[in-house]
C-alpha cells in the first residue's frame, strides 16, 4: 500500500496492483455556498491519470471537480448522490474490481449531509488489507455499524478540518475524529481535508495534539501536500 496526499480531500492510494484516486480537487479556486474558497498551499506535481477507480466522496466542489475526475481516464467511478457519470452501487451492496491476481471490493457506506464514505477490502493471495474513507462524516452509530459489519481498517484516510455551514459542521473536528479512530482502531491514519483550502476553520494541529495522547500517536502519518508513505499488506 502506497497513499499518497494531495491535498485538501484529494489522494492517489496505490493498493496492490490498483491504483484509487480520491475526491481529485485539482483547480486553484471555486465556489461553494456563495463563497470563494481559494487553494493556500500549492498544488504539487502527483500524477492521477491511469487510475483504475476513482471515488468521490460527495458532489460539493471541495471534493468533486468534474475535470480532474476525467483526468484520472477511467470510467469506474463510485460517488456520492448528485456525482455525475457514476457508477450505480445499491445500498448495502458492494462492488468488485478485479486485476491480475487481486480482488478489490469498495462497499458505500454513510456519511453526513449527503456525502458517502467508502469501505476498501483487498485481497491478494493470502493477504488481506482495508481502509476506510470517511468523507465528510462523524461518529454515529453508523460508525459502530461499520466496524461491526466490515470490520478494523488497516488504513483510515480521515476527513478532519471542521468544515462548518453556518455555525454547523460539515466535516469532523478533532474531537470527532478521535472518536472515529478509537471505533475503527487503525494501524495507520492518514488525515486529509484540511489546511490546504480556505474554507477549513480548524487546522491539523488540535488533532495531533489529541493523538499525541493516544497509542494512534505512531500510527497517524504527518503529511505535507504531495507527501506519501508506504507500509505492508496484512
Amino acid at each position: 500500500m502506497k497513499f499518497t496526499w494531495i491535498g485538501g480531500p484529494s489522494f492517489r492510494l496505490e493498493l496492490g496492483p490498483f491504483v484509487v484516486v480520491g475526491d481529485p480537487v485539482l483547480v486553484d479556486s471555486f465556489r461553494l455556498d456563495g463563497v470563494d474558497v481559494r487553494r493556500v498551499s500549492p498544488l504539487p506535481s502527483i500524477d492521477v491519470s491511469g487510475a483504475d477507480l476513482v471515488l468521490v466522496t460527495s458532489a460539493r466542489a471541495d471534493h468533486f471537480d468534474a475535470g480532474a475526475v476525467a483526468r484520472c481516464g477511467t470510467k469506474e467511478i463510485l460517488g456520492a448522490p448528485g456525482v455525475s457519470g457514476t457508477v450505480p452501487v445499491a445500498p448495502g451492496e458492494s462492488k468488485t474490481l478485479k486485476k491480475n491476481d487481486a480482488a478489490l471490493a469498495v462497499a458505500p457506506v454513510p456519511a453526513a449531509d449527503g456525502a458517502t464514505g467508502f469501505f476498501l477490502h483487498l485481497l491478494q493471495g493470502e493477504r488481506s488489507f482495508t481502509a476506510y474513507i470517511t468523507g465528510d462524516a462523524f461518529f454515529t452509530e453508523h460508525t459502530r455499524e461499520l466496524q461491526r459489519t466490515h470490520g478494523y481498517s488497516n488504513l483510515l484516510v480521515i476527513h478532519v478540518g471542521a468544515e462548518r455551514g453556518g455555525a454547523a459542521l460539515r466535516s469532523a473536528d478533532a474531537k470527532e475524529a478521535m472518536q472515529i479512530v478509537y471505533r475503527m482502531q487503525p494501524n495507520a491514519i492518514a488525515a486529509v481535508h484540511h489546511s490546504t483550502f480556505s474554507h477549513y476553520t480548524e487546522p491539523i494541529a488540535p488533532f495531533i495534539e489529541k493523538i499525541n495522547l493516544t497509542i494512534y500517536e505512531n500510527r497517524l502519518r504527518r503529511l505535507q501536500e504531495g507527501d506519501s508513505f508506504e507500509k505492508s499488506s496484512v
